[in-house]
């Protein structure tokens, strides 16, 4: 997560707004957090949802089964370095919506 808030400029109110992209179907040395991070992207795939689940999804997900933001957004930022997971902006999309 660092990398998309850093090099980008990008607001920290929208880094809430990227989506989450699982690139690899792994847990192998994940800790439980990040365990239950890809349990809950591999559900997202399996219902076919269209868009990618966001960053501020996960935290209202993960508070209610009593995660801590700061454990949710640890474990996303470690996944990001792994190569596990991805941050994917959606800014394209907003403003071709807003055009049309």
């Amino acid at each position: 997560m660092k990398n998309v808030i850093q090099p980008s400029g990008i607001g920290t109110q929208n880094v809430f707004e990227t989506g989450v992209v699982l690139l690899r179907n792994t847990t192998w040395k994940c800790g439980k957090v990040e365990r239950l991070i890809i349990d809950y992207l591999r559900s997202h795939i399996h219902h076919r949802r269209k868009s990618n689940p966001s960053i501020n999804e996960m935290l209202e997900h993960f508070s209610s089964k009593g995660k801590k933001d700061t454990q949710v957004l640890d474990a996303v930022d470690r996944l990001e370095n792994r190569g596990i997971i991805k941050l994917v902006t959606n800014t394209n999309e907003e403003t071709s919506e807003n055009q049309n």
